[in-house]
């Protein structure tokens, strides 16, 4: 094909100027990147850069949160900002600097102080799992009817024990510390909030550091008590027990015709919409007969999430609209408990008021009739990202309610594996129906 010469120019400038775009974006993104690293961000700051960051928390709040909750003094957090003030002036070095660590665990205190979900720091360390310090229990926990249940553990003996003491302490009482800077609306979601970070939480708080063990009481599923003292782990088994339970994309796992996906967020991002996607796609393609859905461990707080899920879920109930063939077709189980809040939950309410899934778990935590969306911004001198609940117009809300209770006594035919109650409660519902189309 022959080009005239002005086509012929103009093309040679478009990919001149497209050719410069590029450049600039590899240079911002790749600058972006470097300065952002964690390996370069502060790791002290003075006295002063300490408590101009403190008053810029609050001034933001000032700004951009609602009105406070009941019980908070009439001075617009006047009380929290004195603490957080105070707490900084002690954590200070002999040359009177504050680790940003330190100052990120104190504005958690702070944060969690205004009775919502969503006014925290959202500071993380940088990630150093080969780390050979040991400050972890050798134990993970869930959060089931008011008890704090080992889920998984190194030694054997602990699985489904509820822990009670740590080191001649409740357990309540010895990690008041942490459950203090978790920010939540309830204090049941509160502790299901902590379980679903407790690595994290550990980390920061550095309860049990300089200890090589910790004495344990326990109480086992058919109530006997019983004493033990263990080890302390580090970052990496820890992490191996754990498994990706703070990862935020779905985990799919197909067994006897049934999908057990589990989603530990709800953000609406695209890359959370195309991870969705695939899910839903994955299901079609391997024909899969019904669905559980694990939403315990969520707690987005964006409602388009629950209307792009209902829209798979449930016939013209979502948005956007779906084909028929998009939507899925077989039963569908919800598993719910205080961990699932703000957009989870009202997806629970809905579908279980559409009767298009059942509910199992326990009651979901978090704000009953409505949440605030939040703002993000950055602390000018230690860079720590802060998250705020606004004033913009409130999302909606909703308490679901379990169509049945996960008990010990329901799962004890089943070791207390849930999945196990599940896969035999469908393969039971599957057997009546075929009867009855008999």
């Amino acid at each position: 094909m022959n080009r005239t010469p002005e086509t012929a120019r103009r093309l040679a400038a478009a990919r001149d100027i497209a050719a410069v775009l590029l450049f600039c974006a590899a240079v911002y993104l790749g600058g972006s990147a470097v300065l952002n690293s964690p390996y370069l961000q502060k790791e002290r700051l003075t006295r002063r850069e300490a408590a101009a960051d403190i008053d810029v928390f609050f001034s933001k709040i000032d700004k951009a949160h609602p009105l406070p909750r009941a019980g908070l003094p009439p001075e617009p957090w006047d009380g929290l900002r004195r603490a957080a003030h105070k707490e900084a002036g002690v954590r200070l070095d002999e040359f009177g600097r504050i680790t940003v660590r330190d100052l990120a665990y104190l504005l958690y205190k702070a944060g969690a102080g205004m009775g919502d979900a969503n006014t925290r720091p959202l500071w993380r360390p940088p990630r150093r799992w080969k780390a050979p310090e040991l400050k972890y229990p050798p134990f993970t926990v869930d959060y089931r009817l008011g008890r704090f249940v080992v889920d998984a553990a190194v030694d054997g003996e602990l699985a489904g024990t509820e822990v009670t003491h740590i080191d001649g302490s409740p357990l309540e009482i010895f990690m008041a510390p942490l459950l203090e800077r978790v920010s939540a609306a309830d204090e049941r979601y509160r502790r299901a909030a902590f379980c679903a970070e407790q690595g994290f939480w550990w980390d920061i708080s550095g309860l049990l550091e300089g200890k090589q063990s910790v004495r344990l009481r326990f109480r086992t599923p058919d109530g006997k008590v019983r004493a033990k003292e263990t080890p302390l782990i580090s970052a990496w088994e820890f992490r191996r027990l754990a498994g990706t339970q703070e990862n935020a994309r779905p985990r799919v796992v197909v067994s006897r015709g049934v999908a057990w996906v589990d989603l530990p967020a709800a953000e609406y991002s695209r890359a959370w919409r195309k991870a969705c996607d695939a899910v839903f796609a994955g299901l079609r393609r391997q024909r899969v007969s019904a669905l559980v859905l694990d939403l315990r461990r969520n707690a987005g707080t964006d409602a388009r999430a629950a209307s792009y899920l209902l829209g798979y879920l449930a016939a013209g109930a979502g948005s956007p609209a779906r084909g028929q063939d998009e939507i899925f077709k077989g039963r569908v189980k919800l598993l719910i408990g205080p961990g699932t809040a703000n957009a989870a939950a009202l997806l629970a309410a809905r579908l279980r008021a559409l009767g298009a899934a059942e509910l199992l778990g326990e009651e979901s935590g978090g704000p009953r009739d409505t949440y605030r969306p939040q703002e993000t911004f950055t602390l000018p001198h230690s860079g720590i990202k802060i998250s705020v609940s606004s004033r913009k117009p409130p999302e909606p809300a909703a308490l679901a309610i379990p169509d049945v209770i996960l008990t010990p006594a329901l799962l004890r035919p089943h070791k207390g594996d849930e999945r196990a109650f599940l896969l035999e409660r469908l393969a039971r519902e599957k057997e009546r129906e075929a009867r009855t189309r008999k």
